[in-house]
């Protein structure tokens, strides 16, 4: 539980378990040393623990991405340190640009990987907690009907849904 002691204004809270240790059992209750200002009055409440729901991970995104351009297309590789905050993750979304072929995830943690359209749904080996590494690797073919012989698209990076990127290196 969590208890909360007021005395003259000043409030101290405990929560959890504390004096639950394979030293001291739980028929040895709960020991704690408040510091509190003298006065003539202490208020001490209980409260059950509020249990939160679990919350799906978010993720965050460092790394480094390269794109290799030529006349005919766009190599596209990514080294991706992704972070879980919130939670562990048994697979991870990411979305690849439409179009591209010879699509490759791999990683530590990596078990599989499934494509279908502009998504790759990844796989890892149980629940991941802390982070894990992707390496994304994929081509894009340039110029698509209506933008002419050898037009290049725009740089598409590999983004992880439920997730951002919050620094890196771009090498072009």
């Amino acid at each position: 539980g969590a208890w909360h002691v007021a005395a003259a204004g000043a409030t101290r809270t405990m929560a959890g378990s504390a004096g639950l240790t394979a030293s001291a059992p739980a028929e040895a209750g709960t020991h704690v040393e408040l510091a509190m200002p003298p006065t003539d009055r202490i208020d001490i409440a209980w409260t059950r623990p509020v249990i939160l729901p679990p919350r799906p991970p978010q993720f965050e995104v460092t790394g480094a991405i390269a794109w290799n351009i030529d006349a005919g297309r766009q190599q596209i590789s990514a080294r991706m340190n992704v972070r879980f905050l919130g939670g562990p993750a048994d697979r991870l979304a990411l979305a690849i640009p439409a179009g591209a072929v010879r699509c490759e995830i791999t990683g530590p943690d990596v078990r599989e990987m499934r494509l279908s359209g502009g998504s790759a749904e990844v796989f890892l080996r149980g629940k991941v907690t802390g982070q894990t590494r992707l390496n994304v690797s994929y081509e894009l073919p340039n110029g698509t009907a209506g933008q002419g012989a050898g037009a290049v698209k725009p740089l598409p990076a590999p983004k992880l849904a439920d997730g951002h990127w919050s620094g890196g290196t771009l090498v072009i």
